[in-house]
């Protein structure tokens, strides 16, 4: 029996092949032949041929199944999950069964991929904007076709394919077709059928837009069949809101599993701010007559300010208005304060001192105490802001007749018995009790 043997490779099948055997008891020569399938691999059909010059032939396919025993025998060797070689052998007999011999082949049959496929939609719906991958199952062949109602859509070595409406339509189809690296093409996978679920639209209504702080609005969504609110979280359809500041009120909706494109509306806060946060611009001022003080509001975008007559201001319209006081004293002020389109107003009251370190104006020199209510009092301006002054008078011959502590401009041109004093020329001590130089000087009584 000679050993050479050839290797036939078609369309995926590899047949092994001696292509001669001699019987030297059958004292003839043959061979063993076959016809292979050109576009198939397993299963695989095989029509074998057996030599003419014998009486009988039996023929063991190496793969279990029962032997053959005509001469041109056709074989099915089924489908296999990894390639498969299988060592066949012809077994002949000659001249009336004296004799006998036997010869050797090889058969591969290569697998036949088998493919399933699925799909991310759940229950085979995906909504409008949705994304859809179907996934050809196992990975790993060398080609996946994927084809929708029967049209080829994609061609390529991944084993996934992504589309999307309006690419897919509801009630389409989708198949893969794989093929293996030997060129075995798998039958046609399970069809997945997915349907197109539409989009709802959520719209929202709202009964004020625009709020004053404190004030509450209410939203009311429609159109699907759940909703969620952000930034509440709530889940029910209308929605009851007190903001603090300007919010922005976003829904959705679900219906039929489909998620709507997000809807809002702006709620506007008008934040106006009063007291506190009224009064002088630096609270750490003393407000002083005649000289310039600044007052200060709370934020917002129009100021109109109300105060006592006799008080000068640059501007009552503005948030930091300066005003000048002629004299000391309590003074109120009123602010209304409008923002975007709500108003309120504030209020304080600035007390006004005359901030002195001396008096303003010189010793008066002269007083008529004569009863006509004019001038019949010594008056000093502004001793009385001094509560530590001294007032001492003394006449012509040294003597005190009149000394007061903290006085109050009450002295009539009396002595110490409360007798008026004649006319004449008078010397005053005036101590304001702050430390600065006593104030000396004479004062006429005339009456």
């Amino acid at each position: 029996m000679r050993p050479n043997t050839v290797l036939l490779c078609l369309a995926g099948l590899l047949l092994h092949i001696i292509p001669q055997a001699n019987f030297a008891q059958c004292d003839t020569i043959f061979s063993v032949n076959s016809t292979l399938p050109f576009d198939s691999c397993g299963p695989a059909n095989l029509t074998f041929m057996g030599p003419d010059t014998v009486d009988t032939w039996i023929w063991d396919f190496g793969d279990g199944s029962t032997p053959d025993s005509t001469q041109n025998p056709v074989h099915l060797y089924n489908t296999v999950a990894n390639d498969t070689q299988y060592s066949g052998r012809l077994f002949v007999t000659c001249n009336g069964g004296a004799n006998f011999d036997t010869a050797s082949f090889s058969v591969t049959i290569r697998a036949t991929p088998v493919v399933t496929l699925t799909s991310t939609a759940l229950n085979d719906t995906i909504c409008e904007i949705d994304k859809i991958t179907f996934t050809a199952n196992p990975p790993g062949y060398a080609n996946y076709k994927f084809y929708q109602n029967g049209s080829l859509v994609q061609d390529f070595s991944t084993n996934t394919y992504l589309t999307t409406f309006p690419i897919l339509k509801s009630g389409d189809t989708i198949t893969v077709v794989a093929t293996s690296a030997q060129g075995c093409v798998s039958a046609v996978s399970n069809p997945k059928v997915t349907f197109i679920a539409g989009i709802p639209e959520v719209s929202i209504s709202l009964d004020s837009s625009e709020l004053c702080i404190g004030e509450s609005a209410n939203l009311s969504a429609s159109g699907g069949d759940s909703y969620l609110w952000q930034p509440t979280g709530d889940t029910a359809s209308s929605l009851h809101v007190t903001p603090t500041q300007t919010t922005v009120y976003v829904v959705t909706t679900t219906k039929n599993g489909c998620t709507s494109i997000p809807a809002s509306r702006t709620v506007f806060v008008d934040t106006v701010l009063v007291d506190p946060g009224v009064g002088l611009a630096d609270p750490n001022e003393t407000p002083c007559v005649d000289v310039g003080v600044e007052l200060s509001a709370a934020e917002g975008l129009q100021f109109e300010w109300t105060y006592p007559q006799g008080i000068m201001v640059d501007d009552p319209t503005l948030k930091n208005p300066t005003f000048t006081f002629e004299a000391e004293g309590s003074y109120d002020f009123v602010v209304v304060i409008t923002n975007l389109f709500c108003f309120d107003t504030a209020s304080t009251s600035i007390e006004v001192d005359r901030c002195l370190n001396d008096l303003r104006a010189p010793v008066p020199e002269v007083f008529t105490p004569n009863g006509d209510g004019v001038n019949d009092t010594w008056i000093v301006p502004d001793i009385d802001y001094f509560t530590g002054n001294s007032v001492t008078i003394v006449n012509q011959w040294n003597t005190v007749v009149f000394r007061e502590d903290n006085y109050l401009n009450t002295w009539k041109g009396e002595d110490k018995q409360g007798n008026p004093l004649p006319n004449g020329t008078y010397a005053y001590i005036v101590d304001l009790g702050n430390g600065i130089p006593v104030k000396k000087g004479f004062l006429v009584i005339q009456r």
